[in-house]
């Protein structure tokens, strides 16, 4: 049993940490972007580019959306 378990602890959110690495990625990304004049980089297999991310965030939308619809019911 972990010290979090003993605490009666289900779910840990580590915001702090996770804002501290997407800064750092940001971070690397804007130096990158500067370094190749403003081109944006291919994207690969494992990356995340502006299709993906609108589906995901239209994803989310559309399930909080529906979400609500059915709580107001």
């Amino acid at each position: 049993m972990t010290e979090l378990e003993a605490l009666g602890v289900d779910v840990a959110i580590y915001s702090t940490p996770c804002l501290f690495a997407a800064h750092a990625a940001i971070t690397e990304a804007l130096v990158r972007l500067r370094a190749e004049d403003g081109r944006l980089p291919e994207v690969g297999d494992n990356d995340v580019g502006a299709a993906s991310s609108m589906a995901l965030l239209a994803a989310n939308l559309s399930r909080h959306t529906a979400a609500a619809t059915m709580s107001a019911r």
